[in-house]
């Protein structure tokens, strides 16, 4: 389901960014959907699965907000999936998991699938858009830097080659006289 509110430019720099809003709830969907809108360009889908299969279908989306207890595919689920996919694009969106459970094992069961954060509900306006253009910026941000490393990469990689030879040069002194040299030494003898 896609719904629009067009008015900020996006990556591409022509359009809205489209953030995917994944809950069960079609209240909450709706509620995100009316914080985001004026600024993101809002698709709904109402479990993991439906979430997943509109990933799959639009490489448009560039933020995920899930919900963690859904039916057919939970959050968790959803995540884990998005983490392990084989498309790029999919496996480094930034994820936002928005969940009523305020226990730390759902929290670190989140990160641990691999969110990139967590805001829990009731939440204002505020803190959900801030959080988005954050984490939107921050991938802009290393979108930019993996252009230029890569535009970079045949000027780079002598300079690269060089300071691993030298650090590699240094292990060997480093063991010898670092942390731990004077138990190394004594078992040595």
């Amino acid at each position: 389901q896609h719904k629009s509110g067009a008015h900020s430019i996006g990556m591409a720099g022509n359009q809205a960014t489209r953030v995917l809003v994944v809950d069960d709830a079609q209240v909450m969907r709706r509620a995100v959907e009316k914080m985001l809108q004026s600024d993101y360009d809002v698709v709904l889908a109402n479990d993991g699965e439906a979430g997943w299969e509109q990933l799959a279908q639009d490489n448009q989306i560039e933020m995920l907000i899930t919900d963690i207890q859904m039916p057919v595919l939970d959050g968790y689920g959803l995540i884990c999936r998005v983490r392990a996919s084989d498309n790029a694009h999919i496996r480094d969106l930034p994820i936002i998991t928005i969940t009523g459970a305020e226990d730390d094992e759902t929290r670190i069961r989140a990160y641990a699938c691999g969110s990139t954060d967590f805001i829990i509900k009731p939440f204002d306006k505020k803190l959900l858009l801030s959080r988005v253009h954050a984490y939107l910026r921050l991938k802009r941000a290393i979108r930019r830097l993996d252009a230029i490393l890569q535009a970079n990469r045949d000027r780079l990689r002598p300079i690269l080659m060089t300071t691993i030879a030298f650090v590699a040069g240094l292990l060997p002194l480093l063991i010898a006289t670092g942390p731990g040299a004077e138990e190394r030494r004594s078992i040595a003898v």
